[in-house]
């Protein structure tokens, strides 16, 4: 998830431009960790157990927030998968 976010960020701040309208570039998009209490905050880590009951891993849940500096319309982005 941290490399999508990072990818999404690079696109709004150099392909579209929108990093001469930010103070910080690496914000266009954001993985929730969890300390955040907002409604658009969702995270959670739910351990994955094996048939012997052995930790194996983590199955992670978390909120990937986009946002546009440009508002209304003209700021709108759409995201399609070639």
């Amino acid at each position: 998830m941290n490399g999508a976010a990072k990818k999404i960020n690079d696109a709004i701040a150099n392909s579209l431009g929108q990093d001469a309208y930010a103070d910080n570039p690496n914000k266009f998009c954001t993985l929730s960790d969890g300390t955040e209490n907002t409604s658009e905050s969702v995270y959670s880590r739910n351990p994955i157990y094996d048939a012997d009951g052995n930790l194996t891993g983590y199955e992670i849940y978390s909120t990937m927030l986009v946002r546009s500096v440009i508002p209304g319309r003209a700021g709108e982005l759409t995201f399609f998968r070639r």
